[in-house]
């Protein structure tokens, strides 16, 4: 009996695999910057009037400036001499007409039985005349600069590429044998 005996070996391949490289380097950007920086020059600071008027009021008092005391004295005593007149005139014509005699004493009595004229007020009628003026803060704004300086650089790089190398580790092979007797020597 005869017998065949196989033996296989597999192929094996080996891989060398260089990974792509990719280095850069860089220097900083060469960027400079001047900056002015902006300005704001106050010249005057703003502020408030406030005025107040209480003349209206003072006059009211009687605290009148004498300017003021001088016209209203002028007035009133132009008002009293103009009806001091017109009083003596009329008296005069009522004791010289005959036909109706008037004498001195009904003219007094007349005189006084006057009504007079009292008005109460509140003393001062008038408000202060007050006034607010603002002035505004005197200002004067610079804008400020910036300036860029740029020039380009340069980027230096290193490319290296990848490759992968294949190579037999083992080669196959097929070994077949045959075990026993090939002939049979029985007749």
């Amino acid at each position: 009996m005869v017998r065949l005996q196989i033996h296989q070996t597999f192929g094996r391949i080996g891989l060398e695999i260089k990974h792509p490289e990719v280095r850069m380097k860089s220097e900083r950007p060469p960027l400079e910057m001047e900056i002015q920086p902006p300005i704001l020059e106050i010249t005057r600071n703003g502020y408030g009037e406030l005025k107040i008027d209480q003349s209206a009021c003072f006059s009211d008092m009687g605290l009148k400036p004498s300017s003021e005391l001088s016209r209203e004295a002028v007035e009133l005593a132009q008002k009293d001499w103009m009806e001091a007149t017109t009083r003596i005139v009329q008296e005069g014509e009522l004791l010289g007409h005959i036909e109706n005699p008037v004498t001195v004493g009904g003219l007094v009595l007349d005189s006084w039985g006057e009504e007079l004229d009292v008005n109460v007020k509140a003393v001062p009628s008038h408000r202060p005349n007050i006034e607010f003026i603002y002035h505004p803060a005197e200002s004067e704004f610079h804008m400020g600069e910036i300036k860029v300086l740029y020039r380009p650089w340069t980027i230096d790089r290193d490319v290296r590429l990848g490759n992968v190398k294949t190579y037999m580790v083992q080669y196959p092979s097929i070994e077949i044998k045959t075990i026993g007797k090939v002939f049979d020597a029985r007749v």
